[in-house]
């Protein structure tokens, strides 16, 4: 972490998983539909996203300097950007498809036991061979 930030990205990392997980029980208690669930992750998300980039913002505003983007910088990175974009778009779509193609030929609830299955095993080999 180059601006010695541990302590605060920390912090912000610990409120927004209590948030997550233990402020959506208070949540559902409320109202108990996946309507309320993904709203209630947006929000965290939202909320987490802004306060690091406040945070970050103040970290490296320099008073001295106004602020801009400059294109020609990243003209050195822009193969690496390029082949790191690529990897990641070609790694989602292989690792999804599947589960694509599977939920088109399964019934929902087969597809479901069969997911769970694969995560218990792996949780098992996890535990047996750490």
């Amino acid at each position: 972490m180059g601006l010695q930030r541990h302590t605060l990205v920390n912090t912000i990392s610990a409120i927004g998983a209590t948030a997550q997980k233990a402020g959506v029980i208070v949540v559902l208690l409320f109202s108990r539909s996946l309507y309320t669930y993904f709203v209630w992750q947006l929000l965290i998300n939202v909320c987490l996203t802004s306060t690091v980039c406040f945070c970050l913002w103040h970290a490296l505003r320099d008073r001295n300097h106004k602020p801009r983007f400059d294109i020609k910088a990243t003209y050195p990175i822009r193969s690496f950007a390029m082949g790191s974009g690529g990897v990641y778009v070609s790694n989602f779509i292989l690792s999804q498809y599947d589960r694509l193609i599977l939920s088109n030929m399964l019934p929902l609830q087969s597809f479901g036991t069969m997911r769970s299955h694969i995560r218990c095993r792996r949780l098992y080999q996890w535990l047996r061979f750490p």
